[in-house]
């Protein structure tokens, strides 16, 4: 921990030369994420992913093993015509073989497109049809959601799994398996894209966020400062490695630093959770604030037994995290929390602190990320507001962010910035001591578990189904989620069985968009609140729920 160096002094000075400087290649002009975060640390030894079976099984990949394995993938790639450039994207669960295969494409050149596996074939084919990808990896598990596709290009398919793929053109282990275990790394230059990450739909369909290969300088700040992470830690990202937090963050970031990233395939169970954070000396975790929730549910009664001796650092990410996870936590672990905030497009730009000497004020987001100025502004002058005043969030990076465009949307990505400064839609104040304090969003994205949900595609996926005249989605809060999915329906004539045209609402839902996505609260009403050219007025239905 870099105690004793004041936050203002390291805001202050930071240099973002000097990071790139601490590369092994000649950044700006080479630079490949792949590399970084895996072959320079070929030789130490050490052990850089260790992966935890649903069952609680332990498996473990030095870097060097990691290397070998990606450059397998690589070449696999290479023989089916990946090139520099192309979009190779993957449906791949929280298994070794998607890390392997992520810094495989990456080794390519090409641009890495992860989807998220609780998506269902209407969420997949819009994002299909947008990127044009060349490859589609899969996992068996999702075999017949694929073979069912309706998509207007025509990438391969790569199967990956224990059970054939009916859909697939190839098996990933028969591919790669013949494959070399040498390969020349694509030379990459920092503002080659790396990656391509969807945004939740709130007033449009999902864009594509395109990152370039300073994903690593960018984030290096929060992984340094923000999480302490060091090459002796063992960094658990709870988060699903399809998303930012989960890929980058807690991912690749702490790798590229020679720590070693864990990864459970399981789903949140607050027993098992708390036996990985002790048998495995986890050193820093980064999860949402529902998992933190999750566990204080669980009861103090779960920790009998377990030391925690080698647990350092807990940070947060995806939603605002309410002041009782923090003091349960510092009660029963001796720790607190670091809630931190970013987005897709920006990168961590809000932080508390573990690793530099700066209060934590217990409900904040914290203070301004090394590396960017970051201000509210008032929606409608766009003028910063006053200390304790209500603004938008704005960052304006004094180098860099993480997007460098929305897919195919020149004027989407114009829009973005105002000034040089990169609009967030989200609501905050300033208190006198510089600390941000989250008021909500000025859009209507739900962010329930972490996971930010678009309104509008789940109100598309909702009018599909014959019963549906209109719909409208928000979010209403939840003491364990942070908000749910609440739909208001205006059905084509009124349900004979209401109950049961609910449930059957909430299945279209799951079976077309995705499991996370669907509403778990859903009211029939005559009529949506709109406004004279016909938008509907979203805000006044959260105001009713607020009665």
């Amino acid at each position: 921990m870099l105690t004793g160096d004041e936050y203002e002094s390291v805001y202050e000075s930071y240099d973002w030369d000097a990071i790139l400087d601490s590369y092994d290649w000649d950044a700006p002009a080479e630079l490949n994420m792949a590399h970084e975060a895996c072959d320079r640390h070929a030789g130490s030894g050490n052990v850089g992913f260790a992966w935890v079976s649903k069952d609680g099984a332990l498996s473990e990949y030095t870097f060097a093993e990691l290397r070998d394995a990606s450059n397998r993938v690589a070449n696999a790639l290479t023989e089916l015509g990946v090139e520099k450039g192309d979009r190779v994207t993957t449906l791949l669960p929280k298994i070794p073989e998607t890390i392997v295969t992520v810094l495989g494409v990456w080794k390519t050149g090409a641009i890495h497109v992860p989807l998220f596996t609780a998506f269902e074939k209407q969420a997949l084919e819009f994002r299909i049809n947008d990127c044009e990808p060349d490859l589609l990896l899969y996992h068996t598990d999702h075999d017949e959601t694929v073979a069912e596709l309706d998509i207007d290009v025509g990438p391969e398919f790569i199967a990956v799994g224990d059970e054939e793929g009916d859909a697939s053109d190839y098996s990933y282990d028969e591919l790669v398996d013949r494959q070399s275990s040498e390969f020349d790394v694509v030379r990459t230059s920092m503002d080659d894209p790396s990656t391509m990450q969807y945004t939740s739909g709130t007033t449009g369909p999902p864009k594509g966020v395109v990152m370039s290969h300073k994903v690593l300088p960018i984030l290096y700040p929060h992984t340094t400062y923000a999480m302490d992470v060091t090459e002796d830690d063992v960094v658990w990202g709870a988060a699903d490695p399809s998303w930012s937090y989960g890929l980058f963050t807690a991912g690749f970031s702490p790798m590229a630093l020679g720590a070693t990233r864990v990864l459970h395939s399981g789903q949140f169970d607050a027993e098992r959770w708390v036996e990985i954070l002790d048998e495995h000396d986890i050193t820093v975790m980064g999860a949402a604030p529902s998992a933190y929730r999750g566990i204080i549910a669980a009861g103090a009664d779960l920790l009998e037994g377990h030391s925690f001796e080698s647990l350092r650092v807990l940070s947060s990410a995806g939603e605002a995290l309410n002041p009782e996870v923090n003091n349960w936590f510092e009660d029963n672990f001796g720790l607190k929390v670091h809630d931190t905030y970013g987005l897709t497009e920006a990168g961590m730009i809000v932080n508390n602190y573990a690793g530099l000497d700066m209060d934590v004020k217990i409900g904040s987001m914290g203070r301004p990320c090394p590396g960017y100025e970051v201000e509210l502004l008032d929606p409608e002058t766009r003028e910063p507001v006053g200390t304790d005043e209500l603004g938008e969030v704005a960052v304006k990076p004094r180098k860099w962010v993480l997007m460098e465009e929305y897919w195919g949307m020149p004027e989407k990505t114009e829009d973005a910035f105002h000034d040089g400064w990169l609009l967030t839609d989200d609501l905050a104040r300033k208190d006198d001591d510089g600390y941000f304090w989250y008021e909500g969003r000025s859009d209507d994205v739900i962010i329930s578990s972490g996971y930010r949900i678009g309104p509008f595609e789940v109100e598309s996926s909702l009018m599909e189904h014959p019963i549906v005249a209109e719909a409208a989605v928000i979010g209403v809060p939840d003491e364990q989620r942070g908000q749910l999915v609440k739909a208001f329906v205006v059905p084509v004539e009124t349900p004979d069985d209401a109950e049961s045209t609910l449930e059957d609402l909430q299945s279209h839902v799951k079976e077309r968009l995705a499991r996370h996505a669907y509403p778990r609260e859903i009211e029939f009403i005559d009529e949506l609140p709109t406004t004279a050219t016909g938008k509907v007025q979203r805000y006044k239905l959260e105001e009713r729920e607020e009665v």
